[in-house]
């Protein structure tokens, strides 16, 4: 979402030139290949920018679970090795009872 208003200026940009440039300098049967290579150059530029995004969200997401958490004072769980499959129980700290008879 946050890439989408520099991505429809870049199409701003670019596509007026090449539809302009096409329709105007090329003979009619080179129209539709043209924009056909322009496409495709176009949908490898967004999925660049798609990618990029992803990766971003990735690495911040790596950056949260290497944080560490502390449960009690004598006690911390790091989530360097957590995943989202890891169960509660592995998570678990039971603090250690002390019985006074």
């Amino acid at each position: 979402e946050k890439e989408f208003f520099p991505s429809w200026w870049v199409s701003l940009m670019a596509w007026p030139p090449v539809l302009l440039g096409t329709f105007r300098f090329l003979p009619v049967y080179a129209h539709a290949p043209v924009i056909n290579a322009c496409c495709i150059l176009w949908d490898g530029f967004l999925s660049h920018r798609n990618a990029v995004v992803e990766k971003e969200a990735l690495d911040r997401k790596k950056a949260m679970t290497k944080q560490i958490v502390k449960v009690e004072p004598e006690s911390t769980v790091t989530l360097a090795n957590i995943t989202p499959s890891t169960s509660i129980e592995k998570l678990a700290v039971k603090p250690q009872a002390k019985f006074q008879l």
